[in-house]
């Protein structure tokens, strides 16, 4: 994610369909995931500039509202308050071409799975998806090696 972001100090930014909107989004099932994969965001893109934001419930819109204006380029987040904040209009997420689900298994255990989809079409239909967890199920651990 890091590296495929244009910031605002990269050669093509204007270039850019909607500079300033997310190209990038991270959902997770906890605030406490969203922080920790979003610091982790933070310190990792310092150096390239890489705008990051957090949203998510318990905490009051306006700051994360005005940092969506300001212009992020990947934002981390839980589902309830992504929904919310696109179906009021302050998050657009048209130009997220990278789609990254932490702990995907345990979203869609824990009844996710709307939400999810809800998010993913409102994203581009050519994005990259990247699904991640620390326990995989048995199901899915074959899919490992296929192309």
């Amino acid at each position: 994610m890091i590296q495929r972001v244009v910031t605002p100090a990269d050669e093509g930014w204007a270039d850019l369909a909607k500079p300033g909107k997310p190209q990038a989004l991270a959902v997770a099932p906890t605030r406490e995931l969203a922080v920790q994969v979003s610091s982790d965001l933070e310190r990792a893109g310092k150096k390239r500039g890489v705008r990051v934001l957090t949203v998510y419930g318990g905490r009051a819109y306006e700051p994360q509202v005005e940092a969506l204006k300001r212009g992020v380029e990947i934002v981390v987040g839980t589902p309830g308050r992504l929904i919310d904040l696109a179906k009021q209009g302050h998050l657009d997420l048209s130009q997220a071409r990278i789609v990254v689900l932490d702990e995907a298994d345990e979203m869609l255990d824990l009844g996710f799975l709307p939400d999810v989809e809800t998010l993913m079409s409102l994203t581009p239909a050519g994005r990259q998806t990247m699904l991640f967890s620390a326990t995989m199920p048995g199901a899915i651990v074959p899919w490992r090696g296929a192309t």
